[in-house]
């Protein structure tokens, strides 16, 4: 190959003067100016106001992640799951947050307290495997089995005083809500 002469076509400017070869585009640009005068300052704010939009969203969504946020509907998703599993006669206090690039959730269910130890454990696993299936990026999931109180019995009636009362309502402190 070396010596050979390289047989490709070029692409050579129709014009003489390099100049001569934009004059056209030149030209229409120009015109265009002379008739929409604000057209560029248009351009560069409709530009601006573009890169703040996604730059506010991207904003919120990087900031909700180092919270460890997740949507609403994910945590509704978690409990729909877990109620669907035969034996759950409960959920609560689910959680889910961002760890990394994979979801974690914890939660309570409830069971029937004549249940074996063993069974109940069965249950949690069951409720577990489905989320890990049908919850996408479900990386880890924390159960915790409650009994339920049809014999009359509270399981936690030892730690109830550890609870945090919720913070009454406007209405419990005897305000009108507008």
């Amino acid at each position: 190959m070396r010596g050979r002469a390289d047989r490709r076509p070029t692409l050579e400017s129709v014009a003489d003067d390099p100049a001569e070869a934009n004059e056209g585009e030149g030209k229409g640009c120009s015109r265009f100016r002379q008739l929409f005068p604000a057209a560029d300052p248009l351009v560069g704010l409709l530009i601006t106001v573009a890169i703040l939009f996604v730059l506010r969203q991207a904003t919120a969504q990087m900031l909700g992640r180092l919270m460890d946020a997740v949507e609403p509907e994910l945590v509704d998703e978690v409990e729909a799951v877990a109620l669907g599993v035969a034996g759950v006669q409960d959920v609560s206090k689910v959680r889910v947050r961002w760890v990394g690039h994979a979801l974690e959730a914890s939660f309570a269910i409830t069971v029937d307290c004549d249940m074996t130890v063993t069974a109940g454990h069965r249950v949690a696993e069951e409720v577990r495997h489905r989320l890990l299936h049908e919850v996408a990026k479900l990386d880890t999931a924390v159960i915790h089995v409650n009994p339920c109180g049809h014999d009359g019995a509270d399981p936690h009636a030892e730690l109830l005083h550890h609870d945090t009362p919720a913070a009454p309502t406007a209405s419990a402190r005897g305000h009108a809500t507008s």
